[in-house]
């Protein structure tokens, strides 16, 4: 009795396990060279957290049903020191949080692709906070966190950062 007993612990296990690597498979491919080369970042980790409810006191417009959201929290690492102030305040300007409006994403210069398995940009996102110090100091880090619809998420096969130079400015 009691080896039949450890049999179905030992299978629960198994299977519980081999579910776990399943979803780790799922999970996109996130792409930030371009950060690298320009900053001179190094991305240390990154953590896909479990769907948030959406919050309860939303006003529904339409019937339209709020959606689940997911977390995407990356660390980076200075690997190198950014000394010039210029470079800083890009570095700065690039990684301030937003609220992500769709019609600003022309003005924001690090934007984040959600793309399919058909290569199709299915969702962009924008860093919605940040945790730690922009010091440019090397080997300091900090974490950016990027919030998306968890439908999109789970469509999603890669991840770009890409950024966009600011739009020039036009005199009347």
């Amino acid at each position: 009795m009691k080896v039949l007993a450890w049999f179905v612990a030992a299978s629960a296990l198994l299977v519980a396990g081999s579910t776990h690597a399943q979803d780790k498979k799922s999970d996109p491919k996130l792409t930030v060279e371009n950060l690298e080369q320009g900053f001179g970042l190094k991305m240390k980790s990154v953590a896909y957290n479990a769907p948030k409810p959406p919050p309860k006191t939303r006003t529904l417009v339409s019937g339209d049903k709020p959606a689940d959201k997911t977390d995407i929290v990356i660390t980076f690492e200075f690997t190198k020191g950014v000394t010039d102030v210029r470079q800083l305040l890009w570095l700065h300007e690039s990684f301030a949080p937003s609220a992500g409006v769709p019609f600003a994403f022309n003005q924001l210069p690090l934007i984040f692709h959600f793309f399919d398995e058909d290569n199709v940009c299915i969702e962009k996102a924008v860093i919605s906070s940040i945790e730690g110090d922009l010091s440019g100091i090397k080997g300091e880090a900090f974490r950016i966190i990027l919030s998306g619809p968890t439908e999109v998420f789970k469509r999603a096969k890669r991840i770009e950062a890409r950024y966009y130079l600011p739009p020039p400015k036009l005199d009347p």
